[in-house]
Protein backbone atom coordinates (compact mmCIF):
# COMPACT_ATOMS: atom_id res chain seq x y z
CA UNK A 1 0.00 0.00 0.00
CA UNK A 2 3.00 2.28 -0.26
CA UNK A 3 1.66 3.54 -3.60
CA UNK A 4 -1.49 4.90 -1.96
CA UNK A 5 0.12 6.25 1.18
CA UNK A 6 2.70 8.01 -0.96
CA UNK A 7 -0.03 10.15 -2.51
CA UNK A 8 -0.07 12.41 0.54
CA UNK A 9 3.28 13.81 -0.56
CA UNK A 10 2.08 14.53 -4.09
CA UNK A 11 0.46 17.94 -4.44
CA UNK A 12 -1.62 17.76 -7.58
CA UNK A 13 -3.60 20.99 -7.47
CA UNK A 14 -0.79 22.97 -9.08
CA UNK A 15 -1.01 20.79 -12.17
CA UNK A 16 -3.34 21.87 -14.92
CA UNK A 17 -6.16 19.66 -16.10
CA UNK A 18 -4.40 19.36 -19.43
CA UNK A 19 -1.31 17.90 -17.80
CA UNK A 20 -3.28 15.44 -15.72
CA UNK A 21 -5.55 14.29 -18.50
CA UNK A 22 -2.56 13.77 -20.77
CA UNK A 23 -2.24 10.50 -18.87
CA UNK A 24 -5.36 9.37 -20.72
CA UNK A 25 -5.43 8.10 -24.25
CA UNK A 26 -8.91 9.36 -25.02
CA UNK A 27 -10.97 12.52 -24.66
CA UNK A 28 -13.90 10.61 -23.15
CA UNK A 29 -14.75 9.63 -19.59
CA UNK A 30 -13.46 6.08 -19.86
CA UNK A 31 -9.81 6.76 -19.05
CA UNK A 32 -8.67 5.10 -22.27
CA UNK A 33 -10.01 1.73 -21.02
CA UNK A 34 -12.36 -0.39 -23.12
CA UNK A 35 -15.99 -0.15 -21.90
CA UNK A 36 -16.31 -3.71 -20.59
CA UNK A 37 -13.08 -3.52 -18.60
CA UNK A 38 -14.01 -0.07 -17.32
CA UNK A 39 -17.40 -1.31 -16.08
CA UNK A 40 -15.78 -4.28 -14.34
CA UNK A 41 -13.40 -1.94 -12.53
CA UNK A 42 -16.30 0.28 -11.42
CA UNK A 43 -18.02 -2.77 -9.95
CA UNK A 44 -14.80 -3.80 -8.22
CA UNK A 45 -14.37 -0.37 -6.56
CA UNK A 46 -18.04 0.15 -5.70
CA UNK A 47 -19.17 -0.14 -2.10
CA UNK A 48 -18.95 1.37 1.35
CA UNK A 49 -15.55 1.93 2.94
CA UNK A 50 -16.22 1.87 6.68
CA UNK A 51 -12.67 1.08 7.76
CA UNK A 52 -11.46 -1.21 10.54
CA UNK A 53 -10.19 0.58 13.66
CA UNK A 54 -8.55 -2.60 14.98
CA UNK A 55 -5.36 -1.59 13.16
CA UNK A 56 -3.84 1.74 12.16
CA UNK A 57 -3.28 0.24 8.70
CA UNK A 58 -7.02 -0.12 8.13
CA UNK A 59 -8.37 2.88 10.06
CA UNK A 60 -10.09 5.49 7.91
CA UNK A 61 -8.34 8.85 8.12
CA UNK A 62 -8.03 12.27 6.56
CA UNK A 63 -4.38 13.26 6.16
CA UNK A 64 -3.49 16.94 6.06
CA UNK A 65 -0.67 19.45 6.52
CA UNK A 66 -0.56 20.89 10.04
CA UNK A 67 1.72 23.92 10.29
CA UNK A 68 1.42 23.97 14.09
CA UNK A 69 3.48 20.78 14.39
CA UNK A 70 7.10 21.38 15.30
CA UNK A 71 9.66 19.49 13.26
CA UNK A 72 10.01 18.75 9.58
CA UNK A 73 7.14 16.23 9.25
CA UNK A 74 3.93 18.23 9.52
CA UNK A 75 1.56 15.54 8.24
CA UNK A 76 -1.36 15.09 10.63
CA UNK A 77 -4.52 12.98 10.50
CA UNK A 78 -8.06 12.77 11.86
CA UNK A 79 -10.08 9.54 12.07
CA UNK A 80 -13.78 8.96 11.56
CA UNK A 81 -14.56 9.50 7.87
CA UNK A 82 -16.32 7.04 5.60
CA UNK A 83 -16.58 6.84 1.83
CA UNK A 84 -18.93 5.31 -0.70
CA UNK A 85 -17.86 4.67 -4.28
CA UNK A 86 -20.57 4.06 -6.85
CA UNK A 87 -20.75 2.36 -10.22
CA UNK A 88 -21.97 5.71 -11.58
CA UNK A 89 -18.40 7.10 -11.17
CA UNK A 90 -19.26 9.14 -8.10
CA UNK A 91 -17.69 9.03 -4.66
CA UNK A 92 -19.12 10.48 -1.46
CA UNK A 93 -17.17 11.24 1.72
CA UNK A 94 -19.12 11.28 4.99
CA UNK A 95 -18.07 12.96 8.23
CA UNK A 96 -15.52 15.45 6.88
CA UNK A 97 -14.03 17.27 9.90
CA UNK A 98 -14.61 21.02 9.78
CA UNK A 99 -11.11 21.51 11.16
CA UNK A 100 -9.68 20.37 7.81
CA UNK A 101 -11.65 23.04 5.98
CA UNK A 102 -10.95 25.89 8.39
CA UNK A 103 -7.31 25.31 9.35
CA UNK A 104 -6.10 28.08 7.03
CA UNK A 105 -8.40 30.69 8.60
CA UNK A 106 -6.04 32.62 10.87
CA UNK A 107 -7.76 36.01 11.01
CA UNK A 108 -11.42 35.24 11.77
CA UNK A 109 -11.90 32.97 14.78
CA UNK A 110 -15.65 33.57 14.81
CA UNK A 111 -16.13 32.26 11.26
CA UNK A 112 -13.72 29.39 11.87
CA UNK A 113 -15.64 28.27 14.94
CA UNK A 114 -19.00 28.67 13.21
CA UNK A 115 -17.98 26.37 10.34
CA UNK A 116 -16.46 23.79 12.68
CA UNK A 117 -19.67 23.73 14.76
CA UNK A 118 -21.94 23.36 11.72
CA UNK A 119 -23.25 20.00 10.52
CA UNK A 120 -20.74 18.28 8.25
CA UNK A 121 -21.93 18.33 4.62
CA UNK A 122 -21.27 15.54 2.14
CA UNK A 123 -18.15 15.83 0.03
CA UNK A 124 -18.97 14.53 -3.45
CA UNK A 125 -16.82 14.02 -6.52
CA UNK A 126 -16.79 12.38 -9.91
CA UNK A 127 -13.91 10.01 -10.60
CA UNK A 128 -12.42 8.80 -13.87
CA UNK A 129 -10.36 5.61 -13.85
CA UNK A 130 -7.12 5.16 -15.77
CA UNK A 131 -3.93 3.08 -15.80
CA UNK A 132 -5.36 -0.25 -14.54
CA UNK A 133 -2.92 -2.82 -13.16
CA UNK A 134 -3.54 -6.27 -11.70
CA UNK A 135 -4.65 -5.11 -8.24
CA UNK A 136 -4.25 -1.35 -8.59
CA UNK A 137 -5.84 1.48 -10.54
CA UNK A 138 -5.49 5.28 -10.60
CA UNK A 139 -8.27 7.80 -10.99
CA UNK A 140 -8.81 11.52 -11.48
CA UNK A 141 -10.95 13.31 -8.90
CA UNK A 142 -13.38 16.07 -9.92
CA UNK A 143 -14.88 17.44 -6.67
CA UNK A 144 -18.19 19.28 -6.55
CA UNK A 145 -18.62 22.30 -4.29
CA UNK A 146 -19.15 21.35 -0.66
CA UNK A 147 -21.88 23.41 0.97
CA UNK A 148 -22.45 24.20 4.64
CA UNK A 149 -26.00 25.40 5.27
CA UNK A 150 -27.30 27.19 8.37
CA UNK A 151 -23.88 28.26 9.60
CA UNK A 152 -24.54 30.33 12.73
CA UNK A 153 -22.29 33.36 12.23
CA UNK A 154 -22.66 36.90 13.58
CA UNK A 155 -26.12 36.22 14.92
CA UNK A 156 -27.61 34.78 11.73
CA UNK A 157 -27.69 31.67 9.56
CA UNK A 158 -25.40 31.71 6.55
CA UNK A 159 -24.32 29.56 3.64
CA UNK A 160 -20.64 28.62 3.26
CA UNK A 161 -19.35 26.93 0.13
CA UNK A 162 -16.00 25.23 -0.25
CA UNK A 163 -14.65 25.27 -3.81
CA UNK A 164 -11.89 22.99 -5.08
CA UNK A 165 -9.29 22.88 -7.81
CA UNK A 166 -9.83 20.00 -10.20
CA UNK A 167 -8.89 17.50 -11.18
CA UNK A 168 -6.74 16.02 -8.46
CA UNK A 169 -5.77 12.37 -8.17
CA UNK A 170 -6.56 9.15 -6.36
CA UNK A 171 -5.70 5.46 -6.35
CA UNK A 172 -7.28 2.15 -5.35
CA UNK A 173 -5.58 -1.13 -4.48
CA UNK A 174 -6.15 -4.47 -2.81
CA UNK A 175 -3.86 -5.91 -0.16
CA UNK A 176 -4.32 -8.89 2.15
CA UNK A 177 -7.92 -9.31 1.09
CA UNK A 178 -8.87 -5.68 1.73
CA UNK A 179 -9.64 -2.82 -0.61
CA UNK A 180 -8.11 0.57 0.13
CA UNK A 181 -8.39 3.86 -1.68
CA UNK A 182 -6.96 7.35 -1.25
CA UNK A 183 -8.40 10.48 -2.85
CA UNK A 184 -6.69 13.89 -2.84
CA UNK A 185 -8.52 17.22 -2.67
CA UNK A 186 -7.21 20.78 -3.08
CA UNK A 187 -9.23 23.66 -1.63
CA UNK A 188 -9.38 26.83 -3.72
CA UNK A 189 -11.33 29.03 -1.32
CA UNK A 190 -14.26 29.61 1.03
CA UNK A 191 -17.36 31.59 0.04
CA UNK A 192 -19.80 33.16 2.52
CA UNK A 193 -23.26 33.74 1.00
CA UNK A 194 -21.67 33.78 -2.45
CA UNK A 195 -18.79 36.13 -1.60
CA UNK A 196 -15.25 34.84 -1.39
CA UNK A 197 -13.98 35.41 2.15
CA UNK A 198 -10.88 33.22 2.18
CA UNK A 199 -8.46 32.28 -0.59
CA UNK A 200 -6.76 29.02 0.38
CA UNK A 201 -4.71 28.50 -2.76
CA UNK A 202 -4.73 30.48 -6.00
CA UNK A 203 -2.33 28.27 -8.01
CA UNK A 204 0.38 30.92 -7.69
CA UNK A 205 1.00 30.85 -3.95
CA UNK A 206 3.99 29.43 -2.11
CA UNK A 207 4.54 25.74 -1.51
CA UNK A 208 3.35 26.23 2.09
CA UNK A 209 0.03 27.65 0.91
CA UNK A 210 -0.25 24.76 -1.51
CA UNK A 211 0.39 22.24 1.26
CA UNK A 212 -2.22 23.93 3.45
CA UNK A 213 -4.83 23.53 0.72
CA UNK A 214 -4.43 19.78 0.22
CA UNK A 215 -5.94 16.90 2.16
CA UNK A 216 -6.19 13.20 1.48
CA UNK A 217 -9.05 10.86 2.35
CA UNK A 218 -7.75 7.33 3.00
CA UNK A 219 -10.31 4.56 3.56
CA UNK A 220 -10.55 0.77 3.78
CA UNK A 221 -13.15 -1.95 3.49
Amino acid sequence: MKKILGLISIVLCSMSAAVLTSCLSTDGDDGGIDPTTYKNWLVKLAGNYYGDPSSWKTTNKVYFYNDTITGSNKTDSIEGVEMRMGTDSTLVVYGMPGRIITKSIKDNDELKEAIENAASPLLKAKYILYNPQTNYISYLVYPYEMEYTNVNYKGGNHNVKVKFYLPTGGAWATQNGRSQTAANFCIEGLYLDGTKVKSIYDNLDTSTAQSNSVFQVFVTR
